[in-house]
């Protein structure tokens, strides 16, 4: 029996004691409002709501209209919390044939032994899987082999190959990586490193006495950019509830094949991972809406620490995501405003004035704030890339003082933490241990509670009503919120200390772990780090600072000097279907709105015009556009697949009189499905070629950029062939490699360890080897190959390779009459216009846009590949072996 019910000297009531002091202890750390959202059962997920619905905030209306089988029992607990006990409902009797329980001996409780089928019940397992669950595995599947397969068959781009240099380097030993914003965020190298090290340990288990490390390969290196790929098309799994399950399915076929993003899971650089993790902060964000569970909370901290430590591009999607978050806020905020209007209005005119006043205040100070902002910005880029070693020095005081700072500010959290658990320690009762009696009824029996270790006395009470009085505030406003028309504020204002403080925990051992510096390591200013604490200082300031500096600095440098329309141009050229049906989704989201297809809508806006302001543009950069765009194309095909399959379903049924009353609907439906098949053909076959038919022809795509050619692969096969034929294939060729060639062949010629890099093929001096790979002709001192051939005319067999070949950029802009000298095109075009209607050699004169020529030449590119413009662009290397050796092999010749 429990014991008798006490009241302490503070007038404090004592929690339940059946709770039991496990569901004692939480309900010390949870909140009441909270604990009120934690007994509700969780809303089905077959709904499509808002980000954050009320379904679970606890109000009155959301337990009436959510079904459920548990019972939520809610007992007073001390200090103003609330213990939770859950009545679960009582169990159908098992059915008679059912097997008895069994213990770990597999025995039964009568001591008979039972005998179980393991395999028959897995057998069952695979059988009661719904379609639903089939069609998942099957994309899945369908992803995981246009990711694998054939995933080494293209060389190396430059970037993939010092991505893979460097994390095997990291692997192999950890004083090796320092973070440098020049190789983007440290997660990509220790996630590759990772693999790496497991891929060594498995090759000296299974494969010891093998040269080198013949287990590192293209193909192993790319394990993890595809296992990413694949974690993406599984996401929009957390989505079924906004999607509907139909539309995360087609969300995930998608995904799955899509040109961009199978390329890009095949490539060995951050954006696939960035990609996933903010992906991931939407899904955890929408998911911890309506589950308001630690877990989910803690995995939106992680996916957004995480996406930090990836890629520089958070700052661009932290405009996003905040701006939207941002104007929700302001649009619930607009029924408080609305109750300072006279009333002489109507409620729904007040609310409309409220919002109104409040977007077009709040727009007006996002334009002073972003017009100043973006003058500051350039005036700083401008300081930093004129006043370099200057700007150098205080950034490194500026990361000095930050660590500072952040540790200080960390330790008083954690001190604050600690006192107020340590507070409530003191003044809460401690349930005594239960004593079990072995009575007939099987009962057992509590002890009562120990009094307070610190008595209530006035003072006490007054300082534990000061410690508490920010909960009780913050529950105050919580209260008055209206739970239909304020859902996003009452989510706010519902998240516990505690959720707040594990997630900070959380986020700050990934950020530290991460960015924290091996003792030995050399960083970027050449320094070098001295002890685990100097790694620490230096790794925490660089990586809070370093980002940014390095993306100030490169808004006057606009890499790749790629035009505005630049993505305008890529993405349509490869994702027909998902651009079709993404307009589509937009306006069918603004003719059915829910919050979360507004956010798509606003994510997708934001990203193509960030994006396309930012001043370096990159084909790789094209998927975190086409994210938002693809689950919106998936709102649009659902609505179609869904009207196709009721079309078919009357058809059967033979309900003639249904489609002649209303045929503008069904012909609709049928001609959009129609149209989504047809761009559904050149999406795949764009996929295919891409990926797998001709994966290196970087001339002919160019979603392609600067890719290293198949030339590559073909002189190390040589020189794998010329080192077995003089060494025995020992690795102890000697090779040469000239300034200008040092990636990706520092990559490639690892495992040789006599291979000379800046090797100055036309001095004298130079030591003889066997293989020379040197630039054709301009590097200084005549370490190329035209000065190695001045100096010895005979004797040698020589071959010129294409290293890296690109696509035509004549789409760029025509040059002006007098250019500017600080202009970011480095390269100037022939115009989009006649480019797209004569190649990359217009006409002198008369050259003008033709619609119908134009399209033409697109439609021949996307079924044939036809090129739109020169295939001949490329930077080259030339080949030397002295006679006697085996023959060079023969160049490839590019693609027409």
């Amino acid at each position: 029996m429990a014991g008798p019910k006490r009241t302490s000297k503070g007038g404090r009531q004592p929690a339940s004691r059946q709770a039991g002091p496990r569901a004692r202890r939480d309900a010390l750390l949870v909140p009441k409002a909270e604990v009120a959202e934690r007994a509700m059962p969780v809303a089905s997920d077959e709904r499509d709501d808002t980000l954050a619905p009320a379904a679970h905030d606890g109000s009155a209306h959301a337990s009436a209209s959510t079904g459920s089988d548990v019972t939520p029992a809610l007992a007073p607990a001390a200090s103003g919390h609330v213990a939770v006990a859950a009545r679960a409902p009582t169990p159908p009797p098992a059915p008679s044939h059912e097997v008895s329980r069994r213990d770990d001996s597999d025995e039964a409780l009568d001591g008979a032994p039972v005998r179980h089928d393991r395999l028959q019940a897995a057998w069952g397992s695979i059988r009661s899987l719904s379609v639903e669950s089939w069609l998942w595995i099957g994309v899945l599947a369908l992803a995981a082999l246009l990711r694998c397969w054939g995933l080494g068959d293209k060389p190396l781009h430059h970037d993939e190959s010092m991505h893979a240099y460097f994390s095997l380097a990291f692997a192999q030993s950890a004083a090796s990586y320092a973070y440098d914003p020049l190789l983007h965020g440290p997660f990509q190298f220790h996630a590759e490193g990772l693999m790496f090290s497991i891929i060594m340990t498995l090759q000296h288990i299974f494969a010891g006495r093998a040269i080198g490390n013949p287990w590192i390969n293209d193909t192993t290196a790319r394990f993890v950019p595809a296992l990413f790929g694949l974690a993406i098309v599984a996401l929009p799994y957390g989505l079924r509830r906004e999607l509907g399950r139909t539309g995360a399915l087609i969300a995930a076929f998608l995904l799955a094949v899509s040109p961009s993003f199978v390329y890009f899971s095949r490539f060995l650089r951050e954006d696939i991972y960035f990609n996933f993790f903010i992906f991931a902060m939407v899904v955890c964000a929408v998911r911890y809406a309506h589950k308001r569970t630690l877990g989910w909370f803690v995995a939106l901290t992680a996916a957004t620490v995480l996406a930090y430590t990836t890629f520089e591009g958070i700052f661009l999607t932290l405009v996003i995501f905040l701006g939207f978050l941002g104007l929700l806020l302001i649009w619930e905020l607009a029924h408080n405003a609305a109750r300072a209007i006279p009333a002489t209005l109507t409620e729904q005119q007040r609310l409309f004035f409220g919002r109104a006043g409040l977007i077009a205040l709040a727009g007006a100070l996002a334009g002073v704030a972003a017009l100043i902002g973006l003058r500051t910005l350039n005036q700083i880029a401008i300081q930093i890339t004129t006043n370099t070693a200057q700007s150098d020095q205080a950034v490194r005081r500026l990361e000095d003082n930050t660590v500072t700072v952040v540790l200080w500010v960390s330790i008083l959290i954690a001190l604050l933490v600690i006192a107020s658990l340590v507070w409530q320690m003191l003044i809460e009762e401690h349930p005594a241990v239960a004593a079990e009696a072995g009575g007939a009824d099987g009962g057992d029996q509590q002890l009562p509670s120990a009094p307070p270790l610190l008595a209530m006395t006035p003072t006490v009470a007054r300082i534990d009503a000061a410690i508490h009085a920010p909960g009780r505030g913050i529950a105050a406003v919580r209260a008055r919120l209206d739970p239909d028309r304020q859902p996003f504020l009452r989510l706010l204002t519902g998240i516990s200390w505690t959720q707040w403080f594990i997630a900070f925990v959380v986020g700050w051992l990934l950020f530290a772990g991460l960015f924290w510096i091996f003792p030995g390591a050399f960083v970027s200013d050449g320094t070098v780090v001295r002890s685990f604490s100097d790694g620490f200082q230096r790794g925490i300031g660089r990586g809070i600072w370093q980002g940014l500096y390095y993306w100030l600095q490169q808004q006057h440098v606009a890499r790749g000097g790629q035009p505005w329309y630049y993505y305008l141009l890529l993405i349509p050229l490869y994702e027909q279907l998902a651009v079709v049906f993404g307009l589509a989704g937009i306006v069918y989201s603004f003719l059915r709105p829910t919050r979360f297809r507004l956010f798509l809508v606003w994510w997708f806006i934001g990203s193509l015009v960030l994006y396309s302001w930012a001043s370096e543009k990159m084909p790789w950069l094209a998927i975190h556009i086409l994210l938002p765009l693809m689950l919106l194309a998936a709102i649009a095909l659902d609505v179609v697949l869904k009207g196709c399959y009721a079309l078919i379903q009357r058809l059967a049924d033979r309900d003639f009189a249904a489609l002649r009353a209303a045929p503008a609907r069904p012909t609709g439906v049928a001609l959009a499905g129609l149209l989504a098949l047809f761009l559904l053909v050149p999406m795949l076959n764009g996929m295919l070629i891409l990926s797998q038919r001709d994966a290196a022809n970087g001339p002919q795509e160019m979603m392609v950029y600067v890719q290293t050619t198949q030339d590559v692969d073909h002189i190390m096969s040589y020189i794998a062939q010329a080192d077995k034929t003089l060494y025995g294939g020992q690795h102890q060729i000697s090779i040469g490699v000239g300034p200008g060639q040092e990636w990706p062949f520092y990559w490639y010629l690892r495992d040789y360890p006599n291979t000379r890099f800046q090797y100055q093929a036309g001095t004298k001096g130079a030591p003889p080897v066997d293989v020379m790979i040197l630039d054709p002709g301009g590097q200084a001192n005549g370490a190329d190959a035209q000065g190695f051939l001045a100096l010895h005319p005979t004797g040698y067999q020589t071959q010129r390779y294409r290293l890296r070949a690109w696509w035509d950029e004549n789409y760029k802009p025509a040059p002006p009459p007098h250019p500017d000298a600080n202009s970011q095109f480095i390269v100037y075009g022939v115009g989009l216009g006649n480019y797209l209607t004569y190649g990359s050699f217009p006409p002198a004169k008369g050259a003008h846009f033709d619609l119908a020529t134009a399209a033409g030449r697109v439609w021949a590119w996307v079924w044939m590949r036809k090129p739109l413009g020169d295939v001949h662009g490329s930077t080259d290397f030339v080949t030397i072996v002295r006679d006697g050796m085996p023959r060079l092999p023969a160049p490839t010749p590019p693609q027409q």
